[in-house]
This record gives structure tokens, sequence and C-alpha cells, in this order.
């Protein structure tokens, strides 16, 4: 899943990544399709895949073949005592022959099915079915963590985007505010204070810009890292969503990973109850032995044909302390389940919380923008009626650079809280919205 993007996507993504607005979406797509850790948990899946496809080929024959080279002795020898005395014979006749060979060797092939297990199989496969199902929880958190981050830099970008945008924009003013106090000055229009306080708030403008210009190349540059992008590549930043996320249909990844990971060790202590009882096997040898059997001396052909019944009475009491280990680890999962349950519902709740505060927020903020627009205008108009002082002007600016920017922050706060809000219910990629409640 994590690795099924194509090469040719990968490279029309990543002409798109400078060459239009970054959206969301894109950002946290192309994240995903490179990021290393992502490849190492899809690689983890495969494994787990395996391992079950692994444990379910223990249903299969075996067959296998085998080469043999024995030495052995005393060989045995055959004494047949004949009971007949030839003519002049101190004693009756006797045969002694020596039986088989010292040394044996033989070359074949045996198959074997093992017939009755008692189920240990089939349980041991269920483990191994529910150790890819943790695989895949483990893929979707690392998923959801790499897209929150992603959201989390993008969010900063597009906040110091807007820092820069609002105090350029008022450095602009500033500066021609600071012309006219200076041409007021030299008529003998204006004060010195006018021409001080106007280099001041200049000043203090071109600091807060360096300072807001820094930090957004300083969450660009996380950007391109997190998408793969050069350090030079450029960035045009769409706004990003705000809306509240729709309900999480599916549990989140940190959840569905013990809850497998419980199944799972059931599974196992399944199949080492079931490991008590005994097991049936049918095989089926050939071999070319010399000898060919025991009493013959000759080199040929062998078969076999049977079935083997084991039953483990006693293991040195392992089978049973290895259920109690099982039975822990059940529970510690079940439980630790239970325990990212109640912490998902915190933290979704605390970030609807500050999502909703924050998009209350905005819309205050909005407002103070409107009305203080609204004094910067009527102030402007008083100064060249001469009816308001140039303070006056100064401070309606920083009343509206401060709306400004409070609405900027409220913006941020909603976009980081919403971010905090997809990773709690384990959410990668950008989902359906639904409005603030």
């Amino acid at each position: 899943m994590m690795r099924s993007l194509s090469t040719l996507g990968l490279v029309a993504l990543a002409g798109a990544a400078w060459a239009e607005p970054l959206t969301e979406a894109t950002a946290i797509e192309r994240a995903l399709a490179r990021h290393p850790a992502l490849a190492a948990a899809g690689y983890q899946v495969d494994a787990a895949e395996a391992g079950a496809d692994r444990a379910g080929a223990a249903w299969l024959p075996r067959v296998e073949a085998t080469a043999r080279v024995v030495a052995q002795g005393p060989t045995p020898t055959l004494h047949i005592d004949t009971g007949l005395t030839p003519p002049g014979a101190p004693a009756p006749l006797s045969i002694e022959r020596e039986i088989g060979q010292t040394v044996s060797a033989s070359v074949g092939l045996e198959a074997g099915w093992r017939a009755l297990d008692f189920g240990s199989r089939s349980a041991y496969e269920a483990a191994a079915r529910a150790g890819v199902d943790v695989a895949r929880a483990d893929a979707r958190d690392r998923a959801a963590t790499v897209a929150w981050a992603v959201r989390q830099s993008l969010a900063a970008a597009v906040f110091f985007a807007d820092v820069v945008r609002t105090t350029e924009g008022s450095l602009v003013v500033a500066r021609g505010t600071l012309a006219d106090a200076r041409a007021a000055r030299e008529a003998g229009l204006a004060a010195g204070v006018d021409v001080a306080a106007a280099q001041s708030r200049v000043a203090d403008l071109e600091g807060r810009a360096a300072e807001a210009h820094a930090s957004q190349q300083k969450a660009l540059q996380t950007l391109r890292i997190q998408l793969g992008l050069p350090a030079d590549a450029a960035l045009e930043l769409a706004p990003t969503p705000l809306a509240l996320p729709a309900e999480a249909t599916a549990p989140p990844p940190a959840v569905a990973r013990l809850v497998a990971a419980a199944e799972a060790r059931a599974h196992e202590r399944e199949a080492v109850e079931r490991g008590f009882w005994p097991t049936l096997d049918v095989f089926a040898t050939g071999a070319y032995a010399d000898p060919r059997t025991f009493v013959e001396t000759d080199a040929g052909l062998t078969w076999q044909v049977g079935a083997r019944a084991a039953w483990p009475l006693f293991d040195g009491d392992q089978r049973r302390r290895r259920a109690r280990q099982l039975d822990a680890e059940e529970a510690a999962a079940r439980a630790g389940a239970s325990a990212a349950v109640e912490q998902q519902a915190i933290a979704r709740d605390d970030a609807d919380a500050r999502l909703r505060a924050a998009a209350a927020s905005a819309e205050a903020a909005e407002r103070r923008v409107q009305a203080a627009q609204t004094y910067v205008t009527a102030a402007q108009a008083g100064e060249a009626a001469g009816t308001a002082r140039r303070r006056d002007v100064e401070q309606a600016e920083d009343r509206l650079d401060a709306a400004r920017l409070a609405l900027a922050q409220s913006r941020f706060d909603a976009a980081r809280a919403r971010a905090d809000r997809l990773l709690a219910d384990g959410i990668a990629s950008t989902p359906d919205l639904r409005d603030p409640p």
C-alpha cells in the first residue's frame, strides 16, 4: 500500500509540488510515497504476510531426500546347529554365517504428511494472520505520524507566510508615513518627535519581518525535507483546511495494533494447548540400499509405507509455562488497548476543543480586522482634515496589525488542532470535512 505509486506518478507529483500551489493532500501524498519509515513498515507487512503463508503451508506434505552411510559392529553372526555328525567328525555339524555388512549405505526419498494434530496448525496460522493485522496497524500508525508532521510543517509555513505578508504590508505603510513625516519636518509642519515615532515603527516592523521571514524559511525547509524536494525548490502554499474531519469509522491504529496483538497471543495459546495431544503422521519411503535388506548382501531398491503416532506426555513443563506467559501477554495487550481508547478520547476532545476555540477566535479576529481597518481609514481622513493627530493614525495601524496577526495565529492554532485530531484518529490522508460544531 505504502509503495504502490509508480515512478511516473512520483515524477509528475514532484513537478506539481513547486509548479502550482501545494495543497495539504498533495503534500501528504508525496510524503507518504517517499518516507523511509513507511517503506520499512511496508516491508514489515510483507514479512508478516509471508509468515502467515508459511504457517498455512504446514498443511502441505513434506518430501525429503536422504543419504546415509553407516558403519556398525560387531556384525551379527547366524549360528545353525544341524544335529548331524559326519562320519569321522568328533561333533555335530554347525554352520556359522555373518548377517549383513559392517558398512551399509542408502539414498532415497521420504514423503510424509501430518494427518492429525487436533487443530494446532490452524491455531498457529490464525496467530500469524493476527500478526499481519499488527503489522498493518503499525504501518497505519506510522503513516498518520508522518502526515501529522507534514500538516504541522505546512501550517507553520502558512502561518509565517501570513505574518510576513502582514508585516511587509504594514512596513510599506510605515515607510510612507516616515517619508511624509520627514517631508513635513523639513517644511516645518511636523515636530521631530513625529519623525522619531515613524522611524521607531519602521525599525520595529523591519525586525518583525526579518524574524518572521527566517521562521518561514525554516518551516519551508522542513517541509522540503519531508517531501524530498531540493533545498532551493520554490513552494507556493495553498490555504490549509480548518474544518473538523469527519468522524472516524475505524479504530485508531494504536488500538487496532494492541487488539490484534491480543488476538495473536490468544491463538498462539490455543496452539500450545492443542500441542499436548498426540499427532499422527503417514509416510512413504523409497531408497536404493546396499545391502538391500538386513539379511541380503546385494544392493537394490527398498520401500516402506506406514504411520507414526507421537504423544508428548511430558515436556519439562514447558507447555504450561508458555501458556501462562501467553495469557499474561494477551491480558497486557487488551489492557493496553483499553488505555489507548481512553487516551484517544482525551486527545480527540482536547483537539476538538482547541479547534472550536481557534475557530471562534478567528471569527472574532476577522471582525477586529474589519473594525481596525475602519479606524485606520477614519484616522487617516482625520489627519488629512486636521482633526486627528499622527499618533492617532499610528495607533490605528498598530491595532490593525495586531488584529491581522491575531487572525493568522487563530488559523495556525486551528490547523495544529486539526492535525492533532487527525493524529488521534490515526488518519493519514486528507479526509472529508464537516463544519465545526
